[in-house]
């Protein structure tokens, strides 16, 4: 949800905390046989896990929105990224690169 739109109900702030639980409760979920073998044939959870590699602190360039002390949406998205890359590295042995 854009943040300049005064129609939604959603934030940046709170689009960046709803994204970092969903990316930590699918490292929590890529634990499990079962649950990896449906998340990796999921095109929306690749989707977002990816998306969440490449967001950056604030979500917009230019725009520092880390706080004052500059660690708040710093070490938000920093672990959202350890998250996904914990998941997608679980999720390595299931995917299928050659497109078969």
């Amino acid at each position: 949800a854009s943040s300049s739109d005064p129609n939604n109900l959603i934030d940046l702030d709170s689009d960046l905390r709803i994204l970092d639980a969903i990316v930590a409760i699918m490292r929590n979920l890529s634990f499990v046989a079962q649950n990896l073998r449906l998340m990796a044939y999921t095109p929306q959870v690749m989707r977002i896990l990816t998306g969440a590699l490449y967001y950056k602190s604030g979500g917009r360039s230019g725009d520092d929105r880390s706080g004052e002390d500059g660690s708040s949406s710093s070490s938000n998205s920093t672990n959202m990224c350890v998250n996904a890359i914990h998941t997608l590295i679980n999720l390595a042995p299931l995917i299928d690169i050659t497109g078969r």
